[in-house]
């Protein structure tokens, strides 16, 4: 899984990250679209060196993910710097968005054709326009939600 600082103004990283997921979509575009993007979420669980970039807990707390033409961006701290990985339509197998559990996250979970997945909690509060935003975005045969008891 690529992992790519998008910190500064780096045209080379910019050119990488947008030849992935896409372009952002301008600020009207946005508009009508109803939003590209999502609250703050939780970072639950990840590759081994997603996990070992992002090792305080106060870091994981502070992921979003970002719509683009050609994908998705989720971002992700890592201290002072802002970390990004880039999912293509094409890459990405599911994306499942379970129930609420106890500790009022539901689980939401992007696996890549390859097998490699990030887990993610969001909080049960934002969990209706988490599903909006992703039920408009995704293709229907690669979005689901699912209950607590599926996973």
């Amino acid at each position: 899984m690529e992992l790519y600082n998008i910190s500064y103004n780096d045209p080379k990283v910019r050119r990488a990250v947008d030849g992935i997921c896409g372009k952002p979509f301008g600020f009207w575009e946005g508009v009508r679209r109803g939003g590209t993007g999502s609250y703050r979420f939780q970072l639950l669980d990840a590759p081994g060196s997603i996990l070992a970039r992002i090792d305080r807990d106060e870091d994981r707390r502070f992921c979003s993910l970002e719509v683009r033409q050609g994908g998705l961006l989720v971002r992700l701290k890592d201290r002072l710097e802002t970390l990004a990985v880039p999912f293509a339509w094409t890459d990405l197998q599911r994306v499942q968005l379970g129930s609420p559990n106890a500790e009022r996250l539901a689980p939401l979970q992007f696996l890549r054709a390859t097998g490699e997945r990030l887990v993610f909690g969001v909080r049960r509060e934002q969990w209706g326009s988490m599903d909006r935003l992703l039920r408009r975005s995704l293709p229907p045969d690669r979005y689901r939600t699912t209950a607590a008891s599926d996973w």
